[in-house]
């Protein structure tokens, strides 16, 4: 007996075994406990970047390349007043316009002024030139297709944001003139005519870039001087007007890896720059540093072995991000700079800035668990600011002592074997123009109208972190609805609700949004007809149309939603009777047979039938199977069968008595 209990218990338990064990395969994991329909929502990677960083990893080497074949190609030979200069002109004022900015020619010479405003309120510029023209016989690839492609470049970059102080994109003409017939004085008329204009107009150059020259490379010459910048005396026009510019350049140049900016002081070159600075604006000019072989002039052709498109790329790169770091300073605030980065084992990763007020810094950061960084604060020159081995420091803050004006590096070191992550947080005071007055206090502008929104999601970006969602993409949940769109009504979008049904009228989220309904109100027009009905019958759900007859009924829209009728057809169910005199009778518009007895009620009305009865005669058959529905059958059966019997029992009756 023993055994025999023994045994069915190992039974029982492989029996349970199996069912837990079905179960679990079965099972497609844990619930979920924020929703199935919750996505894993990664961080655009631009989140861990500075303002100014975004425009120099924003990929506009189209702006580039396109401009550039098609001068190089196209519009050769491009001399002051020629078919070709004015064909490159309209070309590059089409291309400019494409990009959403505004474009004439300016002065007697027909310079190209491309122009993005600000929403600043005050005359704040930044300016960037290159010549379009060329000398009368030459091909104007490196001289200047190449300026020419950069700017139109930094103008793809920059017209993404909207920043507050107005940007010029300037093609000048005449910058291949001469004024005298030893070929020693430039006339630069158009570069005259453009900053006089800024300057009759009052407008406050805050910073300007010339760009010539910029495709020639040669391996064997010094790599540090492939680009060089011009600028003007520091002795005289002291740091924040001249190096200033050229430090910011390099510092976000080096975001490359790179060292191949050199600068020169210099006040004779005759180029485009020089009638900015007599007018009194700070500003750089930007050329390629090596010099061709006269006896073996490199083909000025775009594909050149000896032209480096990604030099003249990554000049264009940096200099809008030093427009947009240079745009962004005051407001009531300090600059704020970042390192957000992943760092592998024994790499490297900088914060590059520049001071242009002497101060010390107080420095935070964060690192990843069980991480060794080394954390380092130079100006490219010993002794060191500040440099520390960190171990295991989750959170860090150190303070360096006074700092002078100039680059500053910041740079943090992976010591560990392993990958780590790591946040530097900068803060700083800025003093653009050197005057003594801190950029904060000096540079204020009111909120933009409408507000900034990066990814137009219509979501402003104030608005996004409190909505949890991500300002550099447009469609956080990836269920593709726009963020401001699901915050308008209501919607998660943090969860792919798409096929939802958020207001319970039966039509998915997605579908009401196609159609222009509202999400999140079952009447999206408040004409007391459901949206629901009017999407299943055709009515338009975004106007009042309660009160229109489409089929000339003389039912409404709404009378017909209340009688359960068709708005679009006389007769409904296509039975022979209009909708009108159904709802007279009591029929189902929408039904040939209302009361389901197997006969039309078009049938029933001509017969005299109760359409709403399916059984007349009550005989227990529907009247679609009964041969006569008129009469009822039980009764028929009922009386002869009575009858005969009734006649039979009053003879039996008779004989008994």
């Amino acid at each position: 007996m023993n055994r025999k209990k023994a045994g069915a218990g190992v039974l029982v338990l492989l029996f349970s075994i199996s069912v837990v064990a079905v179960v679990f395969l079965f099972n497609g994991g844990p619930i979920n406990p924020n929703g199935s329909g919750e996505n894993v929502i990664e961080p655009h990677e631009y989140n861990y970047l500075n303002w100014w960083d975004i425009a120099y990893e924003i990929d506009s080497s189209g702006e580039y390349l396109t401009p550039l074949g098609v001068l190089g190609q196209s519009y050769r030979n491009r001399g002051m007043g020629s078919t070709n200069y004015y064909g490159a002109a309209n070309y590059m004022i089409g291309q400019f316009e494409e990009l959403g900015l505004d474009v004439n020619y300016w002065g007697e010479h027909d310079s190209v002024v491309a122009y993005q405003e600000g929403y600043g309120s005050d005359n704040r510029a930044i300016v960037f030139i290159a010549h379009l023209d060329t000398l009368p016989v030459s091909n104007g690839v490196n001289d200047n297709a190449g300026g020419v492609a950069v700017v139109h470049q930094i103008a793809g970059t920059l017209s993404q944001y909207r920043l507050p102080v107005d940007i010029y994109y300037c093609l000048t003409n005449a910058n291949m003139e001469y004024l005298d017939d030893q070929h020693k004085n430039k006339a630069l008329w158009g570069a005259k005519e453009i900053s006089a204009r800024l300057v009759n107009e009052g407008v406050d150059v805050v910073a300007f870039f010339n760009l010539y020259h910029l495709l020639y490379y040669d391996y064997d010459q010094p790599q540090n001087q492939r680009i060089i910048v011009e600028h003007h005396s520091e002795d005289f026009h002291g740091y924040h007007n001249t190096s200033q510019l050229v430090d910011l350049f390099q510092q976000h140049i080096r975001k490359s890896g790179l060292n191949i900016v050199s600068s020169l002081m210099r006040i004779s070159t005759d180029h485009d720059h020089i009638p900015f600075w007599q007018a009194g604006f700070p500003g750089i000019s930007i050329y390629g540093g090596h010099v061709p072989d006269p006896d073996f002039p490199p083909s000025d052709v775009v594909t050149s072995p000896d032209y480096n498109h990604t030099q003249a790329q990554l000049v264009g790169k940096a200099l809008s991000a030093t427009a947009v770091y240079i745009a962004l300073q005051g407001n009531g605030e300090n600059t704020h700079n970042k390192l957000e980065s992943a760092i592998a084992p024994g790499a490297t990763k900088y914060l590059r800035t520049v001071l242009n007020v002497p101060q010390a810094l107080v420095v935070n950061g964060t690192s990843s668990e069980n991480s060794v960084i080394q954390v380092t604060v130079h100006n490219g020159s010993q002794p060191y600011f500040y440099q520390e081995t960190l171990e295991n420091k989750t959170e860090f803050q150190f303070t360096t002592d006074e700092i002078p004006i100039g680059p500053l590096t910041i740079a943090v070191r992976n010591r560990a074997e392993n990958a780590t992550f790591v946040g530097i947080y900068l803060e700083y005071l800025s003093d653009l123009d050197g005057d003594g007055i801190l950029d904060k206090n000096e540079y204020t502008w009111p909120p933009p109208q409408p507000p900034l929104d990066w990814d137009g999601d219509g979501l402003p970006d104030s608005e996004e972190d409190d909505a949890g969602t991500d300002i550099f993409v447009w469609d956080t949940d990836q269920d593709g609805i726009k963020d401001g769109t699901e915050v308008q009504y209501g919607m998660n979008p943090l969860i792919d609700d798409a096929e939802d049904d958020l207001d319970g009228d039966t039509i998915l989220n997605y579908r009401e949004l196609e159609l222009g309904s509202l999400p999140n109100d079952t009447d999206s027009d408040q004409d007391s007809l459901p949206d629901s009905w009017e999407y299943e019958y055709g009515t338009n759900l975004l106007i009042n149309d309660r009160d229109e007859d489409p089929d000339n009924d003389t039912l409404t829209n709404y009378e017909e939603y209340q009688y359960g009728s068709h708005p679009f057809r006389e007769d409904g169910d296509f039975d022979g009777i209009n909708d009108p005199q159904e709802i007279d009778l009591g029929t189902d518009p929408l039904s040939d047979d209302s009361d389901q007895d197997g006969i039309k009620d078009r049938i029933e009305v001509i017969e005299g039938l109760n359409p709403l009865v399916p059984d007349n005669d009550v005989d227990l058959t529907l009247d679609g199977l009964d041969h006569n529905p008129r009469l009822n059958n039980i009764l028929i059966i009922t009386l002869l069968t009575l009858v005969p019997v009734a006649i039979g029992t009053v003879i039996f009756w008779r004989r008994l008595q």
